[in-house]
């Protein structure tokens, strides 16, 4: 093995080196995007499960005004 072998050699670690370093970069920035979206559907659905309270209570309230409807009209 000769010189120009080992830079070759350490020229080609090194062209790896700086290529896994920079494929750690973008799992790294993967990784904090998926983050973010898992944040965020976790933010939607709890805004859903909110919703879905609100428009339970609607229909109750709804029932509740119909039936006193239909008792008034029962009585008259």
């Amino acid at each position: 093995m000769n010189e120009e072998d080992v830079q070759q050699i350490i020229q080609s670690l090194t062209n790896s080196a700086g290529s896994n370093q920079e494929i750690a970069g973008k799992l790294q920035f993967m990784e904090m995007s998926v983050s973010s979206m898992a944040d965020q559907l976790e933010e939607a659905n709890r805004n859903l499960e909110i919703l879905l309270y609100l428009i339970g209570a609607m229909i109750v309230l709804i029932a509740i005004g119909l039936a006193f409807l239909i008792f008034k009209k029962a009585k008259s």
